[in-house]
C-alpha cells in the first residue's frame, strides 16, 4: 500500500468515527496492524506527533470483556465527554511496548502534552508497562501545562477505571508545584491524605512545592505532620526540602535547625542536603564565608560529593564568596582567586568524560563566577567568563549579566564592550528588565542621561503593548505573554531614574517619573519616596518642603514604614527651606518612632541649628543634640562638625565648641582619631592653623596616624596663613603614606612656595622655588601617565604664582615653557587667593605673571618672546603697568623691532590710559565721615553712642575669633 492511501484512508478515519464494526471481533488483522505502526513511526521520524497519535486511533477497537478493570467505566468505559473508550490492538500494543516513554518525552519537548494524553488513552492500561498517565502527568510539569495534568488524572481514575494511588498523587502534587498553582497541590494532597494513599514520595513532594515559593512554615508543619503518620517516616530527602524552603525564604536558622535534627536523627547527610546547605548559607543576609567554607571541605570529605563537589554546591560557594566581598569579610583578591580555583578543580573531575565535560561547570556556575568577579571590581574579568560561556553554547542569566554591566562602572570600554557583547543575545535576554535596569544605572553613572532615559522610554511601550495584550484578546501564549511581562519597567527602573533626578535636582522630571510609575501600576517602595523627597529638598528653585511633607504623608497612607532615610530625606529638605521649627519637629517624631539615628540624621539636625532664628537656642540645641549622638554611640563625622562649626562660630563661640568636643571624647573613652582628624579640619577652615598643628602633634604622640583628608586640609589652611614649613612637613608625610595631593591642596602648597621663594632676602630661596617646581612637575607627569589633563594640575592663581616665581628667579625659559604649556590664558583670573599675608605686589595673579615674563624677557633681551607675551596680554584683556609697557617699548626700539610692534605697544599704553581715565570720572565722590544720619547731633552724645568709644552694650559679646570671617549668617 502506498503511504499517500494510507494517508488517505487514516485521515478518513480520523474525521469520521473509528472502525467499530471492522474491529469488534477477536483481533485485527496482521497487516492493518503492520500499516498502522509504519504510518505511526513515519510521523514520529517527521515530527507529526499529532497525526502519529491518531494513526493509532484508526486501529483502536472497542474496549471490553477482560480488557477492562472493574471500575468508574465497566465493560465499554465512556470519558467524560460521554464517547466510548477504544484501545489499539494487540499487535500494535505489543510493538510500541517499548516506546512509550521515548513518544512521551517529544511531545513534552514539543510543548504537546495534550497529544501525549490522547496516545495514552489508547492504551490498555491493565497491558502497559509502567504508568503512561502518571508520564503525561510528570511531562505537564516540565511544560506548565496544568490543564494537561488535571486531565490526565481524571482519564486515569474515570476513563481507565484505576484508583489514584501515591505514585500518581505524588506526581500530580509536584506538577502542580512546577505550575505554580499551589492551591492545587494543597488540594492534592489533602485529597491523598484523606484517601490515606500517602506515602514518603507523596510527603516529600509536596514539601518540595513548599520549598520552591519559600514557605518555609508549610513545609516545617508538612515534615512535622509526616513524623505522626503511621506508615510514613521522614527521609533525608525531606530534609533537602526544608533546608530548601529555608534557603528561600532567607531563614539561615532554619536550614541550621533541620541540619541538626537530621544529624541528630542519624541520617547521612548526601550532595543534594551539602548543595541545599551552602546555598542557604550563600542566601543568608548575614553570610558567613567561614563557615560555608567549612561546610564545603566537609562536604568533600565526607565522600559523597567527589573531589570537587557539584554545580550546585560551588555555584553556592562562589555566591557567599561575592556576598562576603560586599559584608567585608573576605579579601577581594583572595575571593576571587579561591572561586576561580572551584571553577577550575570542577572542570578537572568532571573532565574524564566528554559529556559531562561539555557540561560542567553549567551555566549557573559560570554566572556565580561572573557575579563575583563583578563584585570585586574586575569587569575585564567577567566579561571574559562571559565569551567562555559563549563558546560553551551557554547564556548567562540575567542577574549575572546586570552584575557584569554594573562592574562595568569602572570604565567606558568595558561598559562598550558588553554593549556589543549584548547585541547578539536574543531580545528576551538583551531586552530584560533586570539587564535594562542595570544598563540604565550605568549609563546615569557615566552621566549619559539621554540614553538612559531612551532605553526607559523603550521599556515603557512594552509597558503599553503588555497593558493591551493582557486587556484584550491578542491571540498571545501565556509564554508570550510572560517575556513580554519580564521587559517592562519595575519599581527598580523608576527608582533608579528618580535617584538620578534627585542627585541632578530635576524634581519635576522625578515627580513625572512617580505619576508614570502610578499610572502603569508599579507599586512605590521606601525608596521612591526617599528620592523623590530628595529632589524635591534639591530643586533648582529651592527646596519645595511642602511637597515633600505631603509626599512623606504619601508614603505611610501607601503603607510603607519610615525609616532613617525617610525622616532625614524630609528633614533635609525643611532645613534647606530654612524652616527650623519643622526639622525640630520632625526629629522628635523620629525620636518617638524609636527609629535608628545615624550620623547623617545628626548632622541634618545639626544643620537645622544653624539656621534656626536665635543663634543661642542653635548653639543650646546643638550641645543637647551632641548629648544623644554620644548616648547611642554615633560618631561625629565630618559634616557633623562642619555643622557644629557653624552653629557655634555664628554665636561667636568657638571656644566653647572646642572644649565640648574634647569633653566629648573623654567622656566616652573611645579612639579619637576620628573625632581628633573632625576637629582638625574644623580648625583649618576656621583658620586656626595653630591649634590645628596642635592636635597634629597630639595625634603624633598617640601614634594615631592623620588621614590623606585631615593632612590636605592642613597644608591648605597653613598655606592659605603663610606657614611655609607646616605646610612643606605636612607635605612629605602625605608622600611618604602614598596619599596623591588633590588640586587644591597642591595649587595652595605651590603658591606659598612660590611666594616665599621671592619675598625679599629669603633664607632658602633657591630652595623654596625648586619645591614648587618639583610639586608641579611631578604632579604634571603623573597625570600625563594617568591620561588626565596636564593643565588642570594646578589652579590659575597658583600657575601665575610659579611662573612669576621662576621669572624672577632666573629660570626664564622654564616660566616660559609653563606658560605656554598652558591652554587656559583667559582664565587665569586673581579669583582666590592662596595666603591671607599677601603685599601689595602679589605674584599670584594674571597682572604680575604677564609684567614678570615681559620685564624679565626685557632684562634678558630675549624681544621676540616678550612681545609673544604682549600678544597674549592683549588677546586676555589683561591691563599691565604703564612701566612694563614703557619698558618694553623702549627695549624694542633699541632692538630694532618692526615699527609696526613698537605702534602696538605705545597703542595699548594709551587704550589703557583712556580706561583709567574713564573709570576715575565715572567713580562716585566719597562722602565725609563726618556727616551722621542718625539723632546724634553733638560731639558729646557721639562719643557716648555705641561704636565709638561708649559703653558697649551688656547683651553684646566680645567676639572670639582672631579675625573676621564675613557674614555672620548662614
Amino acid at each position: 500500500m502506498r503511504y499517500e492511501d494510507l494517508r488517505a484512508r487514516e485521515v478518513g478515519y480520523a474525521s469520521t468515527s473509528p472502525r467499530v464494526g471492522a474491529f469488534d471481533g477477536v483481533g485485527s488483522d496482521v497487516d492493518d496492524d503492520a500499516a498502522v505502526i509504519r504510518a505511526h513511526e513515519a510521523y514520529v521520524a517527521r515530527g507529526e506527533l499529532e497525526n502519529a497519535a491518531k494513526a493509532l486511533k484508526t486501529s483502536a477497537r472497542k474496549r471490553g470483556g477482560g480488557g477492562a478493570r472493574a471500575g468508574a467505566g465497566g465493560a465499554n468505559a465512556i470519558d467524560a465527554s460521554g464517547a466510548l473508550m477504544f484501545v489499539v490492538s494487540d499487535g500494535v500494543h505489543e510493538a510500541l511496548r517499548k516506546s512509550h516513554k521515548k513518544f512521551v518525552h517529544a511531545c513534552r519537548d514539543a510543548r504537546r502534552v495534550d497529544v501525549a494524553l490522547a496516545y495514552a488513552k489508547v492504551f490498555d492500561f491493565d497491558r502497559t508497562d509502567g504508568d503512561l498517565y502518571c508520564a503525561v502527568i510528570s511531562a505537564c510539569g516540565t511544560t506548565r501545562d496544568w490543564h494537561t495534568a488535571w486531565a490526565a488524572f481524571e482519564a486515569r481514575r474515570v476513563d481507565a477505571g484505576v484508583l489514584p494511588d501515591p505514585i500518581v498523587y505524588s506526581a500530580l502534587i509536584s506538577t502542580a508545584g512546577k505550575c505554580g498553582n499551589f492551591k492545587a497541590a494543597r488540594d492534592a494532597f489533602a485529597e491523598a491524605t484523606d484517601a490515606n494513599q500517602v506515602d514518603s514520595i507523596v510527603f516529600n513532594s509536596f514539601i518540595d512545592v513548599c520549598a520552591a515559593r519559600g514557605d518555609y512554615d508549610t513545609a516545617k508543619a508538612t515534615l512535622e505532620r509526616m513524623k505522626t503518620t503511621n506508615g510514613v517516616a521522614a527521609n533525608i530527602r525531606s530534609y533537602n526540602g526544608l533546608i530548601s524552603a529555608s534557603t528561600r525564604q532567607r531563614n539561615f536558622a532554619g536550614a541550621l535547625r533541620a541540619w541538626e535534627e537530621l544529624s541528630a536523627n542519624k541520617l547521612e547527610p548526601t550532595i543534594i542536603t551539602y548543595g541545599a546547605m551552602l546555598a542557604a548559607g550563600a542566601a543568608s543576609d548575614e553570610t558567613d564565608v567561614q563557615w560555608s567554607v567549612d561546610m564545603f571541605e566537609r562536604a568533600l570529605s565526607s565522600g559523597v560529593c567527589g573531589v570537587a563537589g557539584n554545580d550546585h554546591m560551588v555555584a553556592s560557594l562562589l555566591n557567599a564568596y561575592a556576598h562576603g566581598v560586599t559584608l567585608n569579610q573576605i579579601d577581594k583578591t583572595i575571593a576571587l582567586k579561591r572561586g576561580e580555583a572551584l571553577v577550575t578543580a570542577l572542570a578537572d573531575a568532571a573532565s574524564t568524560d566528554a559529556i559531562t565535560a561539555s557540561k560542567t561547570p553549567n551555566a549557573r556556575v559560570w554566572c556565580a563566577l561572573i557575579t563575583l568577579c563583578a563584585r570585586v571590581g574586575q569587569p575585564a574579568r567577567a566579561i571574559e567568563v562571559i565569551n567562555i560561556m559563549t563558546k560553551r553554547q551557554m547564556r548567562p542569566e540575567d542577574h549575572a549579566i546586570s552584575a557584569a554591566l554594573n562592574a562595568c562602572k569602572q570604565g567606558r570600554p568595558y561598559f562598550e564592550q558588553m554593549l556589543r557583547i549584548l547585541e547578539n543575545y536574543p531580545e528576551s535576554i538583551r531586552r530584560s528588565t533586570g539587564v535594562c535596569n542595570a544598563a540604565i544605572s550605568v549609563y546615569l553613572h557615566f552621566g549619559d542621561f539621554k540614553s538612559a532615559f531612551k532605553l526607559y522610554s523603550e521599556m515603557k511601550a512594552k509597558m503599553h503593548a503588555f497593558r493591551r495584550m493582557k486587556d484584550t484578546d491578542h491571540g498571545a501564549s501565556p509564554r508570550d505573554v510572560r517575556v513580554m511581562e519580564n521587559q517592562i519597567p519595575d519599581t527598580i527602573t523608576y527608582n533608579t531614574l528618580i535617584g538620578a533626578c534627585a542627585t541632578n535636582g530635576e524634581d519635576v522630571k522625578a515627580l513625572e517619573l512617580y505619576h508614570d510609575m502610578i499610572a502603569n501600576g508599579i507599586p512605590p517602595s521606601l525608596r521612591t519616596y526617599v528620592g523623590l523627597i530628595v529632589s524635591l529638598s534639591r530643586s533648582h528653585g529651592g527646596s519645595r518642603a511642602d511637597e515633600a511633607e505631603k509626599l512623606f504623608n504619601t508614603a505611610i497612607d501607601d503603607g510603607v514604614t519610615p525609616n532613617e532615610f525617610l525622616f532625614t530625606s524630609l528633614m533635609d529638605a525643611q532645613v534647606k527651606a530654612h524652616r527650623a521649627d519643622s526639622a525640630f519637629a520632625t526629629y522628635d517624631r523620629m525620636l518617638k518612632a524609636n527609629v535608628k539615628l545615624t550620623s547623617v540624621t545628626f548632622g541634618c539636625v545639626l544643620h537645622a541649628c544653624w539656621v534656626c532664628e536665635d543663634p543661642e537656642e542653635g548653639v543650646e540645641r546643638a550641645y543637647a543634640i551632641l548629648q544623644q549622638m554620644t548616648e547611642r554611640d554615633v560618631m561625629m563625622n565630618d559634616w557633623c562638625s562642619n555643622a557644629l562649626v557653624r552653629v557655634i562660630s555664628r554665636a561667636g563661640r568657638i571656644e566653647e565648641m572646642l572644649e565640648e568636643v574634647k569633653k566629648i571624647v573623654r567622656r566616652r573613652g573611645t579612639v579619637e582619631s576620628e573625632t581628633l582628624e573632625t576637629v582638625i579640619r574644623a580648625l583649618c577652615r576656621t583658620g586656626y592653623v595653630e591649634r590645628a598643628n596642635r592636635f597634629l602633634s597630639m595625634m603624633d604622640s598617640r601614634n594615631l596616624e592623620p588621614s590623606g583628608l585631615t593632612l590636605m586640609a592642613f597644608i591648605t589652611a597653613a598655606s592659605r596663613d603663610g606657614f611655609v614649613g607646616w605646610a612643606w612637613e605636612a607635605a612629605k608625610r602625605c608622600a611618604r603614606a602614598g596619599y596623591v595631593l588633590d588640586v587644591n591642596t597642591r595649587s595652595a602648597l605651590v603658591a606659598v612656595l612660590s611666594v616665599a621663594s621671592t619675598s625679599p632676602d629669603p633664607d632658602d630661596a633657591e630652595l623654596l622655588l625648586a619645591r614648587a617646581l618639583g610639586v608641579y612637575e611631578g604632579s604634571y607627569k603623573r597625570a600625563e601617565a594617568n591620561g588626565d589633563d596636564a593643565n588642570g594640575v594646578l589652579d590659575s592663581e597658583s600657575q601665575c604664582a610659579l611662573i612669576v616665581a621662576l621669572a624672577r628667579g632666573d629660570r626664564i625659559d622654564t616660566a616660559l615653557s609653563i606658560w605656554r604649556n598652558t591652554t587656559r590664558y583667559g582664565a587665569l583670573v586673581d579669583a582666590r587667593k592662596h595666603t591671607s599675608s599677601e603685599v601689595k605686589d602679589y605674584i599670584g595673579d594674571t597682572r604680575a605673571m604677564y609684567e614678570s615674563l615681559i620685564e624679565v624677557c626685557c632684562h634678558e633681551g630675549m624681544i621676540d618672546e616678550a612681545l609673544e607675551v604682549f600678544d597674549a596680554v592683549k588677546d586676555a584683556s589683561v591691563s599691565v603697568s604703564t612701566v612694563t609697557l614703557a619698558f618694553l617699548e623702549s627695549s624694542c626700539r633699541r632692538s630694532r623691532v618692526d615699527e609696526w610692534r613698537i605702534f602696538d605697544v605705545c597703542a595699548q599704553m594709551r587704550a589703557q590710559a583712556e580706561v583709567k581715565a574713564s573709570n576715575r570720572l565715572a567713580r562716585p565722590s566719597k562722602q565725609s565721615h563726618h556727616v551722621r544720619h542718625d539723632d546724634v547731633v553733638d560731639i558729646a552724645s557721639e562719643l557716648q553712642s555705641k561704636g565709638l568709644g561708649g559703653a558697649q552694650s551688656q547683651n553684646t559679646k566680645p567676639s572670639t575669633w582672631r579675625r573676621g570671617t564675613g557674614s555672620a549668617g548662614p
